[in-house]
């Protein structure tokens, strides 16, 4: 029979890892929605993906930045989704529990395209990213 100070640091154990995989799960869900929202942006010049940023604690202000230079091919849709998932990431790992996290898009324009503007993407593809991202976390157990 486990004594009450056993009990008491068995519960102390058990919150430091219901607190790391909550912050794990957050960050899961997060990546995935970042990397659905930046997969869908449609590309012309690739600014609109290039400029999906991550923030920790408030949301980003920097103006928008240019997109990234061309690839082998000619397209910059596969810099810009690389660069601004990579950047994302590289944010998303230094969270601390209970820090909000913050995926911005600075372009005036976002919101036009998020109605349907590009044939490239459907209309609320941003909305259905979210989703997407919920979706992907929801098998992480917080509670092991």
């Amino acid at each position: 029979m486990a004594t009450l100070g056993q009990f008491g640091d068995n519960m102390i154990r058990r919150g430091v890892r219901v607190e790391a995989n909550l912050n794990r799960r957050v960050r899961r869900i997060a990546l995935a929605i970042l990397s659905e929202v930046v997969v869908q942006t449609p590309v012309d010049t690739g600014r609109a993906r290039s400029n999906w940023v991550v923030s920790l604690g408030h949301m980003a202000e920097e103006p928008p930045f240019p997109p990234y230079a061309p690839g082998e091919d000619g397209s910059t849709a596969s810099a810009n989704s690389t660069a601004a998932i990579q950047l994302g990431m590289a944010a998303m790992s230094d969270r601390e529990p209970e820090q909000d996290i913050f995926i911005t898009n600075n372009l005036p324009y976002i919101g036009r395209l998020n109605e349907g503007y590009s044939p490239q993407a459907p209309a609320n593809y941003i909305q259905n990213a979210i989703q997407f991202g919920i979706a992907a976390g929801s098998n992480i157990k917080v509670i092991d």
